[in-house]
């Protein structure tokens, strides 16, 4: 048995790149201090690597490791592949313990399929309390092929000290780490999975005996598929299978790979019903792979299927400790390749189950003599400096003084000093820099802690959200479809599907966000600036409404092109309404009468608050965004004319609105219709962006107030309304409604998307279908899907629409072809197919500020 070490390197030479872990032992069990991961600059098993260059590659990833990690002072174990070495398990016969070698040579010599003395072996008893029999495992390799592995290690004068097969290596690491296998019955076996280049080493093992084969199948296999299906060298061949998942031609990719699929599931069984002949009593637990291979999309899937077992990819160490200077991202991204140099160190520490040896003695013996060639060469040299310093002490202190070097050294400690003290004078400007910046957020906490004394600063955004959740539909504020929100929130979605989706009051609310400002009479896109982006702190809710979720991740949005105009057109920028049949002013219509694409807007979060006004007011800007399935005009979410009947408003009223009293609606909406002292016009105006063939910008400001549609309800709500600590912005001096309260942004949500428009990603809400159809297209076509297309024939073309499903009901959320009666895709008289639109997307901006009463 090895000699325990303190301290062990397990060294993987992959084809694709070599892996290294260093291990030590502690009081508290084993712990991982170092390790590596280094690539190849091309995989070892392309065809056009020959031998020379092969082992070139392996020796150049050897000296960039021996360059940056120390390995001559610590034990060094490789490992050799299992397909080139051989292993064999028996039971003796009852005999003397003292005979046991003697008849292991002897069945060496029967089993080992080569002359003993052209290979490397060695072997192990393995013994069981409750088993009088002594079963044997013996290991061998031919010599040229461990000499040829070790070669490289040599040429960089990296030490080895043992050589272990690498299936033998990995049950040492299922032994040691895995917790469920150790805790196994005796009739319950492991399946360890390690899919490679060249091979895939199958090892199954229980309590006490191992049993490996080597498959030979690998990642090579799966590229010369896509390599042969697609006429591409080794090289695009293997790139393309790595980004297989992301191609456009994943299908074909797959397809090209499904034979390798099979063969590989086909070879495991095989090796498992062989077992299996040969332990009848053992049943099979699960199976843990490993290896870059399992990475392809769908191969455990197609594995588990095939074998009808659990599969589990390792992806942690369960008995290893990190130490504090390695990186536990880095590390844990590494892993599932670091499982065989874990094995294989463990031999080195002496914690491994199987420590056979095939390392070439005289390789062992060249190894020991360096060891110790060390400290003889350090034990002269000690001596040696002792004598030369007792006779040159004196001579070299007084010379010294006056060499030009210790005049060079006075000169570089002078030229150090100035730098340090340049470097203090730095420091203190950076100390006043940070000191001027903690001022500055010293005065944004006062808003917190110092204005806010009469409420729970920590509680002000959960009660915001609260109030906000309140305004959403549902059974109490929109109790004509009482029955659909309960419905929708059981589960019971055949109650649900009654009523026709396009008809259904719902809001489904993806995300809230929040932005403080200092000064909330500035336009939305001064206070938010560039912090809507991913990349900023988002804060959301966790709340239901109407059947509705908040998403948890940050989603991008993209906007769709406007088909055509808006019939009834508008006189003047004062009188910018949509209007209904009976020439009312009335909200704008959703869906088709979508506004054009507004640009990209993404997440933001509660940051940094904009620029500092001395006499702003402070408050957030409320950024909420969702969907609707109603097909109605937007009167559903915002109808006009309503006052302060608080039972006829909706979504939007009730934002608007949000902890105002009757009489504060009322002031403020009489406000917006007194004339201004600057323009002179006598009603507020909203920004007017109007496209060929768009409708007009949604009017969010009411009519003009009169009794009839202001009158003081005194509800209930309303004093609910007086007891929250905030209510919705109002700057009556504004020209524009659209600068406190925004509901412009909105359209069709559709599925397929050119990656530069504004609405929500349909997977965020929903699930995938892909539509693919054929459609016919005429000679005279110069159009496919929006796209010129020269020279187009007569004949069938292949649509695809990605559409996405409602989750619940399974009802599609995003735009479908319209069909046929036979149910082909329906054209129009440009070739183009006609889109049939679903759900709706919205975005609002608005603004809310503290009470003054809940102000210090």
């Amino acid at each position: 048995m090895a000699k325990t070490a303190k301290i062990s390197w397990g060294i993987d030479i992959g084809n694709c790149s070599l892996k290294a872990l260093k291990l030590g032992t502690t009081a508290d069990g084993v712990e991982v201090l170092d390790y590596a991961v280094i690539k190849h600059e091309k995989i070892l098993s392309q065809p056009d690597v020959d031998p020379q260059q092969r082992d070139g590659l392996i020796r150049k990833a050897l000296t960039q490791f021996m360059s940056q990690h120390d390995v001559n002072n610590d034990p060094v174990v490789v490992a050799v592949p299992g397909h080139s070495s051989f292993a064999r398990f028996i039971k003796l016969p009852p005999v003397e313990s003292k005979r046991i070698t003697e008849i292991v040579r002897f069945e060496a010599i029967q089993q080992i399929p080569f002359d003993i003395n052209d290979v490397e072996w060695d072997w192990q008893t393995f013994t069981s309390e409750n088993d009088p029999e002594v079963e044997v495992g013996i290991f061998a390799i031919k010599k040229d092929l461990v000499s040829g592995a070790l070669d490289p290690f040599s040429q960089v004068r990296c030490p080895v000290h043992m050589v272990q097969m690498a299936p033998m290596a990995l049950y040492n690491f299922l032994q040691f780490d895995q917790q469920k296998f150790r805790g196994s019955k005796g009739n319950e076996a492991t399946i360890l999975l390690d899919i490679g280049a060249e091979n895939t080493d199958l090892v199954i093992a229980d309590d006490r005996r191992v049993w490996q084969r080597s498959i030979p199948i690998g990642g090579n296999q799966f590229t010369a598929a896509v390599q042969k299906a697609f006429k591409l060298g080794f090289a695009k061949a293997e790139a393309i299978k790595r980004t297989a998942s992301t191609s456009k031609y994943a299908r074909q990719i797959f397809q090209a790979m499904r034979s390798v699929f099979a063969d590989l599931a086909a070879e495991i069984q095989r090796s498992l019903g062989f077992y299996s002949g040969g332990n009848r009593e053992v049943q099979f637990r699960e199976v843990l792979a490993l290896g870059s291979a399992l990475r392809l999309p769908g191969l455990m899937k197609f594995l588990q299927q095939s074998l009808s077992l659990p599969i589990k990819r390792v992806g942690s160490f369960e008995a290893l400790k990190l130490s504090s200077e390695v990186s536990v991202a880095q590390f844990t991204e590494s892993l599932p390749s670091l499982a065989l140099a874990y094995g294989l160190a463990l031999q080195g520490l002496g914690q491994a189950a199987i420590v056979s040896n095939l390392l070439p003695t005289a390789v062992a013996r060249k190894t020991q003599w360096q060891r110790k060639r060390r400290w003889f060469i350090a034990a002269s040299t000690l001596i040696l400096v002792g004598s030369l310093l007792f006779m040159f002490d004196a001579y070299s202190e007084s010379a010294r003084i006056q060499s030009p070097e210790t005049q060079t050294s006075l000169r570089n400690i002078e030229a150090a000093t100035r730098a340090i003290n340049q470097g203090k004078q730095r420091k203190d400007a950076a100390e006043t820099q940070v000191a001027s910046a903690q001022k500055q957020i010293g005065d944004y906490k006062k808003y917190y802690e110092d204005t806010l004394s009469t409420i729970n600063q920590r509680a002000l955004v959960p009660i915001l959200y609260r109030a906000i959740r309140d305004c959403v539909p549902n059974p109490d504020n929109t109790p004509d479809q009482k029955d659909l929100f309960g419905a929708y929130l059981a589960g019971n979605v055949d109650e649900v599907l009654k009523i026709p989706r396009e008809q259904r009051k719902q809001v489904f609310v993806n995300q809230i966000n929040l932005i403080y400002t200092d000064d909330l009479s500035k336009e939305f896109e001064e206070i938010i600036g560039d912090r809507l982006s991913t990349s900023g702190y988002s804060q959301r809710t966790s709340t239901y409404g109407s059947g509705g979720r908040v998403e948890e991740e940050n989603m991008d949005y993209y906007g769709i092109e406007e088909e055509d105009g808006y019939g009834p057109s508008y006189r003047s920028e004062e009188e910018l309404y949509f209007r209904r049949g009976d020439g009312r002013p009335g909200a704008p219509p959703m869906g088709r009468y979508a506004p054009p694409n507004y640009g990209s807007l993404k997440t933001p979060g509660i940051g940094q608050p904009s620029t500092v006004s001395e006499e702003g007011v402070p408050g957030f800007v409320v950024v909420i965004e969702g969907i609707t399935p109603h097909h109605g005009d937007l009167s559903f979410l915002f109808p006009p004319d309503v006052g302060t009947e608080r039972g006829r408003w909706g979504f939007f009223n009730r934002l608007r609105n949000l902890g105002k009293t009757d009489e504060q609606i009322i002031a403020e909406a009489k406000a917006q219709f007194e004339p201004k002292k600057t323009t002179g016009v006598s009603t507020l105006k909203t920004r007017g962006r109007k496209e060929p063939n768009q409708p007009p910008p949604v009017v969010v400001k009411p009519s003009s107030p009169s009794e009839a549609t202001l009158s003081l309800t005194g509800s209930d709500v309303n004093t609910r309304a007086k007891e929250l600590p905030f209510e919705t912005y109002f700057d009556p001096e504004a020209e524009t409604v659209e600068s406190y309260f925004d509901i412009s942004r909105r359209g069709w949500l559709v599925g397929a998307t050119d990656g530069k428009s504004s609405q929500p990603s349909p997977g965020e809400v929903g699930v995938l279908r892909e539509e693919e159809e054929t459609a016919k297209i005429q000679p005279t076509a110069r159009m496919l899907l929006g796209r010129p297309q020269a020279g187009i024939l007569a004949g069938n073309r292949s649509l695809k629409n990605p559409v996405y499903l409602d989750s619940i009901t399974q009802e599609p959320i995003t735009d479908t072809y319209e069909r046929e009666e036979d149910g082909t895709i329906k054209m129009d008289d440009n070739n183009q197919p006609i889109i049939h639109h679903h759900d709706y997307w919205f975005q609002i901006r608005f603004k809310v500020k503290l009470k003054e009463d809940s102000q210090a």
